[in-house]
Parts: C-alpha cells; structure tokens; sequence
C-alpha cells in the first residue's frame, strides 16, 4: 500500500531502461508517489518523462468508486490511453 521509503535500486533501473513512466495512484497527486519518483529522476538527471495519474488539486465530485477513477482519469480506459500515449 505504501511506497516509502523507495526502493532507488529499482527506481534506478527504470530510469535507465525507459524513456517514459506512468505511475497511477488512488488518491491526490501532491506529495503522492509520481512526485517522488519525478523528483528521484530529476536529482539523479535521469531523461525519464513521468506522467502522474490520480487526483488532481481539485474539488472531486462524489459517486461509486468506478465512477470517481473515471472522473479522475485513472480509470482503466485512462491507464490504457495514458500507457499508449507514453509509447509515442
């Protein structure tokens, strides 16, 4: 459920081998896990481009589960399209 501390061995290793990362996460953006690997690939001037799916700094509105990862774009379908994008 967590990811703290990183694991920068393994974080090092994807920072290497690929260009483009996609973290998803339930729950907010800010302070959440796409920040620190972004900010791990910054430090160590690593060229990986991270792109961050969760809650954004935004009013959500209320709704099932399913519903609400569809709002926020983390949904399968936004996974799936943001996994594609990446590729390009």
């Amino acid at each position: 459920r967590f990811v703290k501390p990183l694991d920068e061995r393994l974080l090092a290793e994807v920072g290497a081998k690929f260009r483009r990362v996609v973290t998803v996460e339930d729950g907010a953006l800010r302070g959440g896990v796409g920040e620190a690997v972004t900010a791990f690939f910054n430090a160590r001037g690593c060229g990986a481009e991270v792109r961050s799916l969760g809650i954004g700094d935004e009013w959500v509105e209320h709704g099932t589960p399913a519903q609400l990862y569809a709002l926020c774009g983390y949904d399968e379908e936004g996974i799936l399209r943001a996994l594609l994008d990446a590729k390009r």
